[in-house]
Formats: structure tokens, C-alpha cells, sequence
């Protein structure tokens, strides 16, 4: 490991440390991960506050994996008269989750995980928080003796059809490995919700899901590759290891003109 290196993960290391004493005021500390790179935060601002400039008002907006509500935050600082659906089987993020509802007009948080089908699913409780998945088995569990606990799945579309939601114009997914779980379960929303926001490994971190496969099957339904908000790095190399994609509806309204 480089000098430099060292020193981008001792920087890692501290913020987080930070970030897990101001989690219980509601509060974050943003750092850039390399010098000179963009943060994912600086990333969606930009994205957002350019579709804003576009006419692009969203009413509804979803947020799969809202951890600390922090992606919604930033939503909101932008479309700030949009209605919020929180999804987060965490209890652990509540005091930030229940900040960020009761300083939004509209927002409702579904303590569970979204899947393909509702039902029961356990989560892993890895010593990381935000890596915490329902997609590790309870041999992975046991091999690294981690506990699991069991947590309520519903789908996309039982949100909207239930809640009487109208369809979001914005999905945000951040599944840890179940992205196109998340989409299976989401039909009623594919060719009518404007964007989708999925995160895609350039690893083979999964065997369920590559780059390759998330963008085809995205494609199959219409969608094609619109803008990146996040970019994630490895921490033993700084390769690209993951990267947050905006997907746009094929003949949707952001991709009207085709020209340069």
C-alpha cells in the first residue's frame, strides 16, 4: 500500500469514526474519498439540480435502502414539495429516519427490506452498517459469526397499490446485491417511473449480478443508462469497485433530444 493510500484510509477510518458519534444528532460528515474526486453527495446534487433546471418535478419519490436518509436529504433540498417513501429494515437508522420524516412535508418510513415477492427475509448483521444485506445466507452468517435477524420484505408494487402511492417519478435502489430483486417486485412502476437509481458492481462481488447483467436487463425493459452519482472505490488498490447509475425511460421525457 502507497503512502497515499495509507492516508486516504486512515482518513476513511477517522470520518467514519466521526460520523458514528454525530449519527445520534442527525448529522454527517462528507469527505472526498480521493483528492480531487467528486463525493457521491456532490455527484446526485448536481444531477438532481440539473434535472430541476430541466422542468423535472417529481411528486413521489422512493428510496430503497435509505440507511440514514442522507440520499433523500439531498432529494429533498431540491424537490422539496416531493412525497417520500423510506424503506430501511435497519431499527438502528431510526433517530436519523424519523428526523428526516418529521422535517418533510410528506414522508413515510417502511421498517422492512423490498424484494421480488413480500414476505420474511433474515437480515446479516455485518459489523458495517451500511453493508448490512438480506442477500447473505446463514452459512456466510456463521462463517463470519454474524447474527441474523429476521425482517419484513414487501415489493414495490404492494408499496404503491397498498399506500394508494401514486408511482414515483424517482426509485432509488440500494439493495446490497438484490437490485434486481427490487425490480422484479417494481412491474407496476417499469415504463412509468421517469428515473431509477441502481448501484452496479464492476467486480464480480456477486454471482447473481454483474454489470453487464443489470444493464441488460434494464435495457430489456427500456431503460438506458442516464448519469453516475456515486463512485466507489476498493480499499486495498483504489480500483472502481461500484458505482450508482441512473437509469432513464428510453422514450422518456429526459431523452427527448439525441443530440450532442
Amino acid at each position: 500500500m502507497s503512502q497515499q493510500q495509507r492516508k486516504l484510509t486512515l482518513k476513511s477510518r477517522l470520518a467514519r469514526g466521526i460520523n458514528s458519534v454525530l449519527s445520534g444528532a442527525g448529522m454527517r460528515l462528507v469527505y472526498e474519498s480521493r483528492a480531487g474526486e467528486p463525493t457521491a453527495r456532490e455527484l446526485r446534487l448536481r444531477l438532481f439540480r440539473q434535472l430541476a433546471a430541466l422542468g423535472f418535478a417529481p411528486q413521489h419519490i422512493i428510496d430503497v435502502g435509505a440507511h440514514k436518509a442522507a440520499w433523500s436529504r439531498d432529494a429533498r433540498s431540491v424537490f422539496g414539495d416531493c412525497r417520500f417513501t423510506l424503506i430501511e429494515p435497519q431499527i438502528e437508522m431510526k433517530p436519523q429516519i424519523d428526523a428526516f420524516c418529521q422535517e418533510a412535508k410528506q414522508a413515510t418510513w417502511i421498517l422492512g427490506g423490498a424484494g421480488a415477492e413480500s414476505g420474511e427475509l433474515p437480515l446479516t448483521l455485518s459489523p458495517q452498517l451500511d453493508g448490512r444485506s438480506l442477500a447473505g445466507s446463514a452459512e456466510e452468517a456463521a462463517a463470519h459469526g454474524w447474527e441474523q435477524r429476521i425482517v419484513p420484505v414487501v415489493t414495490l408494487d404492494q408499496v404503491c397499490r397498498d399506500g394508494k402511492l401514486p408511482i414515483p417519478e424517482i426509485v432509488k435502489i440500494d439493495a446490497e446485491r438484490l437490485e434486481l430483486d427490487v425490480m422484479r417486485g417494481s412491474t407496476s412502476l417499469i415504463g412509468k417511473s421517469e428515473l431509477f437509481f441502481l448501484e452496479l458492481p464492476l467486480f464480480d462481488f456477486s454471482p447473481d449480478q454483474s454489470f453487464h447483467s443489470i444493464i441488460e436487463f434494464m435495457r430489456e425493459r427500456d431503460y438506458e443508462p442516464y448519469d453516475i452519482t456515486e463512485l466507489n472505490r476498493r480499499k486495498h488498490d483504489g480500483a472502481l469497485g461500484l458505482v450508482e447509475m441512473a437509469f432513464a425511460r428510453r422514450d422518456g421525457k429526459l431523452r427527448q433530444h439525441h443530440g450532442w
